[in-house]
């Protein structure tokens, strides 16, 4: 029995009162396309999507899409480059909201016979929507909360607590384990850092970077010692990221998987580094004119003018001394100065600079006659806590006959110590489109994704299926066409982060033959009968993410080789240089440095270097970490890891066997290779009840056999239901 079937759209991009019917053909069918494959492409947000039907060039249809057909109608005419809002009924209870698109019109005689339209469930283009924008593009009111100095004393407080935010304003973290909203996580940048309990130990790095012991009882004599501020860098929580995409584009995820009790995701970190090595923020420009000078003793030397040399004549001799200091946090601050004459716009000195202070010293004494009006510009790179002080000293005598007279000198000062500058989270977002980012995580965690009441629903594959209710189809399935085939047996499964890049990786990868991070398949049931891989045949499948994996490294002691509790991950290449990565999540474990969970001696307290002459002792640091496993009391929790295979804990140093394979995709992998899994192509017509409800992550039974639904194709005048169905070997992937 045919169904009656009715197509309603709203005109204007969603103004109006409400829906207008289209007239509709008796003889057209429409037919809805349903994918799986859709639901994991977060650039496409799962659609349903109708194959192109036509619909009648009538009276109504005519007014309704504008005499589309007629090019000279322009004003108020139908724009076909928009998705109209649209309305599907099957007997008059609503099936379908979504959008219609106006693909042309087939015209007789310069008559419209018909329109062409094609129905889209509802949907976000988020390939569209995100275009080419980055994380550096996410300038949004959320990550503005973020905002704070990046000096000594806050690096020191984002390693050693974390902040969070609350009220909108940003808080120092007071939880004992968790790292906050916004760390410093112990990744070094540049230096290499050690601990060993004998004073003045041996330099155990190689190359350019220095080596730092960590041992609050290094000798005092012996620098560079302790962890150096400008080395770290700051991590934020993944959620905040999420969170600032919605605002920029007006989107609403849901809390599937988006959770804040979701700590899998939740305790995930983004971290913040746009360029190689320490911390960088242009220092700008910082321009000082002598009239901004005080007069500390003697005349006042303005204006500024020096005379010729004498000699045995009467007359004067006037010069100027000038010594100028820069002083900055960092020991790899760069910086220049340029001295000139605004009278002239000649340049009177230039020079450059480095290392947390710098004093340039020139004099301005000319054989002849000039007069000066200096201007003072320092400009350079890393000057957070950018401090400059200068002296100039007028010098001045006169000659009357052979008596020489030796004047009072002038001396004028300046100092200034400027405001550390801001660290700006977005301007520090590693380079990569927004887009990609999403479609990384959601490779990472195996997630899909589809638009449900305004809301991007993001779920797990396994939690997308779990979700789905179970639908008996045996009476409604044609039994005499059907056609049952083996599922795509792919001969190689690659689950691959980013080529490596950094010191420790690398060496691994080398010494053990193995992929760090990464899990390659290629037996995937341990089946005698198809061991060998030319029983697969499908071809090599690669699951790539756009994220770095790095190896972390639990120290100990030089003297004696004993663990300590200190965990530290290094950015550097095979030659032990600083080296830019591509992004990196980690898991930020606030690390309490009393506690010994190997049974080892720990030190109780690490080295922190402010900079500035001043040390800290610290009992705790933001360890970031592959994994969140844990010890409660003497008793090890093995917890998620964002590994694809089982891998070595750096940290607590057991094989972690909770990757990202066995948590998010083991079960639906799995069930391809199974000995019984099959794909099945059958035919049914399905009643309208079941249509209204029927949706891709439902399980449905046919005889005594349980079958996922990869592809549907339905028609909905006659119900009539092309289904293509994989077999499950477990109810619900569970």
């Amino acid at each position: 029995m045919r169904r009656q079937v009715e197509l309603y759209i709203k005109k204007d991009n969603e103004s109006g009162t409400g829906y207008e019917r289209v007239d509709l053909f008796d003889f057209e069918d429409i037919n809805i396309n349903n994918s799986i494959k859709d639901a994991r492409d977060i650039g496409k947000v799962f659609t349903e999507f109708t194959q192109e039907f036509k619909v009648p060039a009538s009276k109504n249809n005519n007014k309704l899409f504008s005499h589309y057909y007629n090019w000279d109608v322009s004003e108020g005419g139908f724009d076909a480059r928009l998705k109209v809002p649209a309305l599907i009924k099957i007997n008059g209870v609503d099936y379908k909201k979504g959008r219609l698109t106006l693909k042309g019109s087939a015209l007789n005689k310069n008559r419209a016979k018909n329109y062409s339209v094609v129905f889209y469930g509802e949907t976000v283009s988020l390939k569209q929507l995100l275009s080419d924008d980055k994380l550096k593009d996410l300038n949004t009111s959320h990550l503005n909360q973020f905002q704070l100095n990046y000096s000594s004393a806050n690096v020191q407080t984002g390693f050693a607590s974390g902040y969070n935010i609350s009220g909108g304003t940003i808080v120092e973290n007071t939880s004992t384990t968790t790292a906050g909203d916004l760390c410093v996580p112990f990744i070094s940048a540049q230096n290499y850092y050690f601990y060993d309990t004998t004073q003045n130990a041996p330099n155990p790095a190689e190359g350019a970077s220095e080596s730092r012991n960590i041992n609050v009882n290094e000798s005092a004599l012996v620098t560079p010692r302790g962890i150096s501020f400008g080395d770290l860098k700051f991590g934020i929580r993944v959620y905040h990221i999420i969170k600032a995409i919605e605002e920029k584009y007006g989107l609403t995820f849901s809390t599937d998987f988006f959770s804040t009790t979701n700590l899998d995701f939740y305790e995930l970190y983004l971290f913040l580094s746009k360029e190689k090595g320490q911390y960088s923020e242009d220092g700008g420009t910082v321009i000082t004119d002598f009239d901004d000078f005080s007069l500390d003793s003697g005349p006042d030397a303005r204006p500024m003018q020096t005379t010729r040399q004498f000699a045995y004549q009467n007359g004067t001799n006037s010069s100027y001394n000038i010594s100028y200091t820069v002083g900055t946090a960092f020991s790899s601050s760069t910086y220049s100065l340029v001295v000139t004459n605004k009278i002239d716009g000649s340049t009177v000195f230039e020079s450059n600079g480095g290392g947390i202070s710098t004093t340039f010293n020139f004099s301005l004494h000319k054989n002849t006659r000039k007069r000066f009006d200096l201007e003072f510009k320092i400009q350079g790179e890393n000057t957070s806590n950018f401090t400059q002080s200068v002296s100039i000293v007028h010098k001045q005598s006169t000659m009357e006959g052979r008596k020489l007279t030796i004047l009072p000198d002038s001396t004028s000062t300046y100092s200034e110590s400027l405001e550390p500058f801001k660290f700006n989270i977005t301007g520090n977002m590693p380079d990569i489109k927004v887009i990609d980012f999403l479609t990384s995580l959601f490779k990472t965690f195996n997630l899909v994704a589809y638009y449900d009441n305004d809301i991007v629903t993001v779920k797990t594959l396994v939690d997308y299926y779990d979700n789905g209710q179970s639908i008996d189809l045996t009476d409604y399935v044609d039994n005499n066409v059907a056609n049952l085939n083996r599922t795509n047996l792919y001969s190689t499964i690659n689950f691959e982060f980013e080529k490596p890049s950094t010191f420790a990786v690398l060496n691994s990868n080398e010494i053990t033959s193995d992929e760090f991070g990464n899990e390659k398949m290629n037996n995937l049931n341990q089946d005698p009968e198809i061991f060998s891989t030319l029983a697969f045949d499908g071809g090599t499948y690669n699951v790539k993410n756009k994220f770095e994996k790095i190896m972390y490294e639990r120290m100990t002691n030089q003297t004696g080789g004993d663990n300590t509790n200190v965990g530290w991950g290094w950015l550097v290449n095979k030659d032990q240089d600083s080296v830019l990565t591509k992004p990196i999540l980690f898991y930020g474990i606030k690390q309490q440095l009393s506690s010994a969970p190997s049974g080892n001696t720990p030190p109780s307290q690490i080295l922190f270097d402010n900079s500035d002459t001043t040390y800290t002792n610290l009992s705790q640091y933001i360890r970031a970490s592959n994994t969140r496993s844990y010890y409660s009391g003497l008793s090890f929790v093995e917890a998620q890891s964002i590994n694809f295979g089982s891998e070595f804990d750096e940290f607590h140093q057991v094989e972690n066997t909770t990757s990202l394979f066995k948590t998010y995709y083991e079960e639906y992998v799995q069930d391809i290779y199974n000995r019984r899994s099959r794909i099945l192509k059958v035919k049914a017509f399905l009643p309208v009840s079941v249509i209204l409800k029927m949706t891709l992550d439902d399980e449905v039974t046919i005889g005594n056999r349980l079958y996922g639904i990869n592809k549907m194709k339905l028609n909905l005048n006659t119900g009539k239901a092309d289904l293509e169905l994989m077999t499950r070997t477990a109810s619900k992937l569970s």
